[in-house]
């Protein structure tokens, strides 16, 4: 029919209105035309017409049940109506008249990925690049379905040859970033998403990845500006603010961090992660009630969140609430892995057994196994024969204390004894239903076992110098400046003794060039370091490892604290209950140690005055 070609050939130069007119003459002579009710069917799809759409193109294959190019534009509009069941139904039975049509498998293989089932939209978009090797798009979808099945390698795979096909592809870029992250490839991942920037300026989930990778890859300041920008272009956009409130967290940026967070949960309610991560911001900056209220808003919407239920607890144990704190500290077998440990598990109540064998395990840092290690004596009165398993570097310090409790002492990693039952240190306070006022008192509970060094005796007060511990998280706030010291530093009548093993250059250097810092002796394990601190007069220092044996040993130690501090020394009082020796020091300001400098100082004149 003429009149058909015609209309065809202004379809096909974009004259819709013409085209359209044609259509409809050509069926007004023949109303069951095929083609006719194909090729109209497909413009009032493209007109956004698709129920219309749906009508003339099921009239289509009924006339003409094999014809491919008609189930296939049938499949599109039921696509479009969101109806995807009819779709692939459609797009099977393109198939099934026309097994090598690249298009049908490639627009079943996206229906399949919208209805999730990612293995068979996998087969068809390998059929689609089969038939059709330069389809940029198939590879890249491909890709994203390995990526939902956790096929990482494979993903990347396909989104590289998507990028070989299609060079300035932003979308595949962008995934491919993804992939490589969840490959731990994270440098490799930057690459990428900066190419899909420089393809797509405007690409605001590629600028989003970009600043979140740079973040965690513990890069917060260079993370910033990229999240700030995915804040300006995107306002509404909770993760954005999310991730731009984790970089300023990390940076220090704390106060800039809660108003990021808070705008996070205003946006979206139910984002739990953001409700958890504004609690831990709020627990640094000492506001604990409002630190307690994000954590239930988090654990409120996803009561599986692991660190926010350990979190709940680390803020009822600061607030003095040791049941409901210890309670929830448990919780952090949800969040690190559980000790493997071949006995039954015991926390609390009668043993197993009399005279069972208990197995005691230390599971976190050396200040922890420092401050716990005193609830070992009361459970051996309790009738169990115990085994201690302690860091190697502390096995020489706690021989004497172990074989005056009774108890066998092994190193981690040293072959165990057969036991009836485990305990990891930390849940002593849970087994033993520790209030306040029921701490093991028994300070001291650690001695030297060797003898103090010898220092210069010129009349000068010897105190112990520590200002930073090992950095175990990217928020780490146990950490003064080296410079910052100054105002201690330059007190008379004092001799410093650096504890601290580890120094940079940069800081021993600027240490040296006072008179009054000495360094201690490399320590070979913590008993060397007791025996240089059973020689000292005071130790300063920050919340280390140094302070709780310090305070084990019951030998005078101030400890300068973070704004948000570790829940065992409480929100505000200036003493602890756990080591009486021990004087705290708080900072008013979370990130500022001037404060808490110049009060060490001034108290140290003033015992020197005294």
């Amino acid at each position: 029919m003429n009149v058909l070609r015609e209309a065809y050939a202004a379809h096909q130069r974009g004259r819709l209105a013409e085209a359209e007119r044609g259509y409809l003459a050509a069926l007004q002579q023949s109303p069951d035309e095929v083609d006719a009710l194909h090729l109209l069917g497909l413009l009032r799809h493209q007109q956004g017409r698709h129920t219309e759409a749906v009508d003339l193109l099921k009239r289509a294959v009924a006339l003409r049940p094999r014809f491919a190019g008609a189930h296939l534009n049938l499949g599109n509009a039921w696509k479009a109506l969101k109806r995807f069941d009819e779709a692939q139904a459609s797009y099977r039975a393109a198939l099934a008249a026309q097994p090598d049509m690249a298009h049908a498998h490639f627009n079943l293989a996206n229906t399949l990925v919208t209805l999730e089932q990612h293995e068979e939209a996998i087969d068809h978009f390998e059929q689609a690049v089969r038939l059709q090797p330069n389809h940029a798009a198939a590879f890249n979808n491909l890709g994203n379905s390995l990526a939902a099945l956790k096929r990482h390698e494979a993903a990347a795979g396909a989104f590289y040859k998507a990028i070989q096909l299609q060079p300035g592809y932003a979308g595949a870029h962008n995934n491919l970033g993804l992939a490589l992250n969840a490959l731990e490839r994270h440098d490799e991942a930057l690459d990428h998403f900066r190419a899909a920037l420089a393809s797509e300026p405007n690409f605001t989930l590629a600028r989003f990845n970009l600043g979140s990778t740079l973040d965690k890859l513990n890069r917060a300041a260079e993370a910033i500006e990229p999240l700030e920008r995915v804040a300006r272009d995107q306002p509404a956009f909770a993760p954005g603010h999310y991730a731009l409130g984790n970089a300023y967290a990390n940076a220090g940026r704390l106060d800039d961090a809660r108003a990021r967070l808070e705008e996070a949960v205003a946006l979206d309610p139910s984002f739990a992660l953001a409700w958890q991560d504004l609690g831990t911001v709020a627990y640094d900056l000492g506001d604990y009630t409002h630190a307690a209220d994000a954590l239930e808003h988090a654990t409120q919407w996803r009561p599986d969140l692991a660190l926010a239920q350990y979190n709940l607890g680390l803020v009822a144990l600061m607030n003095g609430a040791f049941e409901r704190g210890f309670d929830a500290y448990e919780w952090r077998w949800n969040v690190w892995p559980r000790p493997v440990v071949d006995a039954p598990a015991w926390r609390g109540g009668p043993l197993p057994g009399d005279a069972a064998r208990l197995l005691i395990h230390a599971e976190q840092g050396l200040g922890d196994t420092l401050q716990f290690v005193r609830y070992v004596p009361r459970v051996a009165a309790l009738g169990a024969r115990v085994v201690l398993e302690v860091q190697p570097s502390l096995v020489r310090l706690l021989g004497p204390s172990a074989e005056a409790w009774g108890i066998e002492l092994i190193a981690r990693g040293a072959k165990r004894p057969p036991v009836d039952a485990e305990c990891p240190l930390l849940s002593l306070p849970l087994a033993l239903r520790t209030r306040p006022d029921t701490i093991p008192h028994n300070v001291p509970y650690l001695m030297a076992p060797g003898l103090a060094p010898a220092f210069d005796d010129a009349g000068r007060r010897r105190v112990g110098l520590v200002w930073s511990g090992a950095v175990r998280a990217r928020r780490e706030t146990r950490a003064i400046p080296v410079g910052a010291l100054a105002p201690l530093l330059a007190i008379d009548g004092i001799e410093w003794v650096v504890l601290q093993p580890d120094i940079g250059d940069a800081d021993r250097d600027a240490l040296a060039a006072w008179p009054s810092v000495r360094f201690a002796p490399t320590p070979s394990d913590f008993a060397d370091t007791a025996d240089t601190i059973a020689g000292l007069d005071l130790v300063v220092t920050i919340d280390t490892s140094v302070a709780h044996l310090a305070g084990a040993m019951g030998r005078p130690v101030w400890i300068m604290l973070p704004k948000g501090p570790d829940w065992r020394w409480g929100a505000s009082a200036a003493t602890t209950p756990w080591y009486p020796s021990a004087r705290l020091f708080r900072q008013t300001r979370a990130s500022d140690w001037s404060v808490v400098v110049a009060h060490v100082a001034a108290a140290l004149c003033a015992d020197r005055a005294s």
